[in-house]
């Protein structure tokens, strides 16, 4: 399934961004030796991620020596460990064989802090097989020149050059990442980079840089060295994030090759960059081949002012998740109405199309088995937008299990009032009240969920919420809440009316978040009592809310209870002003910017509230784009 080419005026070249390096001034912070300092943040527990049947099982025996694994080397410490602790996740949540990674961590044993930083990822990522290094500042300490910002000077910078002495010598071959980046890909694709017999390395390379630039007038006006690069393409290459062939790296003795142009640059002063130029006058010219789209480097600024960069135009697209071992298998036949699914049901429109890539995404995320999820999206043919929309997802989720509805907005047209605000009047707001009149007969349990929301949390507990027998759907319902407030003054004055609710104890609840029992909702025809309260109040107005009272007046104090954890709403303020809200007290499974603030809309205007934050990492939009045919 694909998912739509995104498009800008004029429409943009595609680019499929596969590592952001953050290289951020702004966060790069001298290098310390304090043995007492705690680190500034505590990290929550990453989710166990689980390899993909067709992934190579591997033998305990000597595991770390397996040429199965992908092994990734990275530098660690105190001050660049939230940034590490990024890029693991990374790394993990978009690799389909995530348990046939093994990380190698370097720590500077002068901070004292191997202990402290082993807990710390062993708490984050029980799972994770890793092995931590000493490094030995006094390697490289008498070799460094100072340069043009001290972050640089830190000798742990430099340990990139002793990873083939540092790491076991069955293994042959590494990718190198630096801390300040995010992988939105495969790494097994970058780590299966071919290297000609010639080459040690591989990086992306910039050939329209300025390669002068690295390095000093002294060094280019010797003819004895500014003759290094003869007979060379010597163009410049990041190092944050390489390919090495270490056997061929110990062949050729190449860390004592970076030593000695580090030894000259103590005598004279030939470049400026830190630990960069080394490898720059060793190897630019002799590497191997890597997209750029690898290294998406510079978005930190430069190395004065940290400016704000933007990203090459381009879409991004999400991952595939896989199920975990525990998994029921569902046959192929009849799929759609296999009860071991979890069916999802969404509406979906151009307007909202953002937020709910954002909310598919989080669902997908934190699921155990992401591939059991069946979406069902439902979208007006007045839009006659069916087939981007459904292009866009296809495209952007290409593993999804998805099917796209069409909802005639002359269903209900003739029966909406206008509400206090005009995106409540929007018929597709309506769609919910006819799903089990839109989706197949044998899907007979689904969960319905809005498009401005996140779910941080395995939808399996939500959707497997027990409805007794007089039940038809399920919801967080909020009895502190106003509840004459959703009706008019002309309801509750009007004695056959207001007694709708005598013998029930009839609360809000948010429809954006429903567990719902299509059986039952069929069988009892729910669809035509809604439409009776709305064919009532085209006669006489009894609610302002578009299309939420007329579900509090057919279901309200008859709902099965769902915790409060399960629908944290209204982050999008009221519906007049969208002024930011804080999170209620207690835990927390999904957030929902109900109200009339969206987070993408506030994040584009660089005025977010605090929680809008949490939004973000779903968001999958790279650059603004139209979804107009």
């Amino acid at each position: 399934m694909n998912s739509n080419p995104k498009k800008s005026q004029p429409p943009l070249s595609p680019l499929s961004l596969l590592i952001l390096t953050l290289s951020l001034f702004l966060l790069l912070l001298p290098c310390t030796s304090s043995t007492n300092a705690n680190f500034q943040h505590q990290f929550k527990e990453a989710p166990q991620f689980y390899n993909s049947p067709n992934c190579p099982s591997i033998e305990d025996n000597n595991y770390i020596c397996s040429d199965e694994l992908v092994h990734v080397a990275m530098t660690l410490d105190k001050t660049y460990i939230r940034g590490s602790m990024a890029a693991i996740l990374s790394v993990l949540q978009h690799s389909s064989c995530p348990q046939n990674i093994f990380f190698h961590f370097v720590s500077s044993t002068k901070s004292n802090s191997s202990s402290l930083l082993h807990t710390t990822l062993s708490k984050s990522f029980p799972y994770l097989k890793f092995k931590l290094y000493d490094f030995s500042d006094e390697l490289v300490s008498g070799l460094i020149s100072t340069s043009i910002r001290s972050a640089l000077d830190c000798p742990l910078n430099y340990a990139r050059s002793y990873l083939p002495t540092i790491l076991p010598t069955c293994v042959k071959k590494i990718v190198y990442l630096d801390s300040d980046l995010v992988l939105v890909d495969e790494i097994t694709k970058l780590a299966s980079t071919p290297l000609n017999k010639d080459q040690v390395l591989a990086a992306p390379e910039y050939c329209n840089a300025n390669f002068t630039a690295y390095f000093t007038p002294t060094f280019w006006s010797n003819p004895s060295l500014s003759l290094t690069f003869a007979n060379r393409k010597a163009c410049y290459f990041n190092t944050g994030v390489m390919v090495i062939d270490l056997e061929k790296w110990r062949e050729g003795d190449y860390t004592r090759k970076i030593e000695e142009w580090m030894e000259l640059q103590k005598r004279m002063r030939i470049y400026e960059l830190g630990s960069l130029p080394p490898f720059l006058l060793v190897f630019a010219g002799k590497i191997g081949s890597v997209d750029h789209r690898w290294n998406q480097h510079g978005l930190g600024g430069d190395n004065f002012r940290g400016l704000c960069r933007d990203l090459h135009p381009g879409p991004v697209k999400a991952p595939q998740f896989y199920n975990s071992p525990n998994c029921p298998s569902i046959e192929d036949n009849n799929y759609i109405c296999s009860d071991e699914l979890v069916h999802v049901a969404m509406t979906l429109d151009k307007t909202y199309i953002r937020g709910s890539m954002a909310a598919i995404l989080s669902v997908l995320q934190h699921s155990s088995c992401p591939q059991n999820i069946f979406f069902h999206f439902v979208s007006s043919t007045k839009s006659n937008s069916s087939s981007l929309l459904h292009t866009t997802l296809s495209k952007s989720f290409p593993y999804l299990k998805f099917k796209l509805y069409d909802f005639s907005d002359e269903l209900v047209s003739g029966l909406i009032s206008t509400s206090i605000r005009s995106a409540l009047d929007c018929p597709l707001n309506y769609a919910r009240s006819y799903l089990p009149t839109i989706l197949p007969t044998c899907v007979k349990k689904i969960v319905y969920l809005d498009s401005d929301l996140v779910l941080v949390d395995e939808i399996t507990k939500l959707a497997s919420t027990p409805l007794n027998k007089d039940q038809v759907l399920a919801a967080p319902e909020y009895c502190n809440a106003n509840f004459t407030a959703y009706f008019t003054p002309t309801f509750w004055s009007n004695p056959s009316l207001s007694l709708t609710f005598a013998n029930r104890k009839a609360c809000y609840f948010n429809t954006g978040v429903m567990v719902i029992d299509l059986e039952k909702w069929r069988e009892g025809d729910y669809t035509r009592k809604i439409e009776e309260w709305m064919e009532l109040q085209k006669r006489m107005r009894i609610y302002e809310l578009g299309s939420l009272p007329p579900f509090l007046l057919v279901f309200a104090g008859k709902i099965g209870s769902v915790d409060h954890r399960w629908n944290q709403h209204g982050l999008g303020g009221d519906n007049f002003r969208g002024l930011c809200r804080d999170l209620h007290p207690g835990p927390v499974s999904l957030l929902h910017w109900s109200g009339k603030g969206k987070p993408w809309v506030r994040l584009d205007a660089n005025r977010p509230c605090p929680l809008d934050t949490l939004w973000a990492p779903y968001d999958l939009l790279i650059t603004p784009f139209s979804l107009d045919s």
